[in-house]
């Protein structure tokens, strides 16, 4: 825990010195390396697929709402972002660019 809070305390400094993308690099290799030992960690409870499967029909429904209810406001989001694509952008003088 305590090179999680160094790791954030470093990646300010790196900030603060103009090193942004150097900043970012040590955040995305630490994450990247949590992930990683949750995925070994997972991969070695042994789960039991054959049991989970026979499951899978009942949340069905379920999933099937929930999967009905976000996918169209994942599309108006990512739609709306190319759709204001082509828009004028306003400084904060007013002056258009």
């Amino acid at each position: 825990m305590l090179f999680l809070i160094l790791a954030f305390v470093t990646r300010r400094l790196f900030v603060l010195m103009g090193a942004e993308f150097l900043g970012m690099v040590l955040i995305f290799v630490y994450v990247g390396a949590v992930a990683t030992l949750f995925l070994f960690v997972i991969m070695m409870l042994d789960v039991d697929f054959t049991e989970l499967r026979s499951g899978f029909l009942d949340y069905l429904p379920i999933g099937l709402v929930i999967g009905g209810y976000s996918s169209p406001n994942c599309w108006l989001v990512g739609g709306g972002w190319v759709i204001n694509a082509g828009r004028r952008q306003v400084d904060y003088r007013g002056d258009p660019q």
